[in-house]
């Protein structure tokens, strides 16, 4: 089969690129909808996190 020169809308490909592209979007949009709480929380637990693992490697 033939396809014409630049022909986006002929091809399934460029399609699925764009199923991606929306995809990868909406995983943004999650992204930026996390509570700033929850990531100054994370951040603080990590010297108590480091430290438990250290600890336990140590024994």
């Amino acid at each position: 089969m033939e396809w014409p020169a630049c022909s986006p809308d002929l091809n399934p490909t460029e399609y699925l690129w764009y199923q991606l592209e929306r995809a990868a979007r909406a995983r943004v949009i999650k992204w930026d909808a996390i509570p700033q709480q929850c990531v100054t929380k994370l951040v603080t637990s990590m010297r108590r996190t480091y430290q438990a693992v250290v600890a336990v490697c140590d024994t």
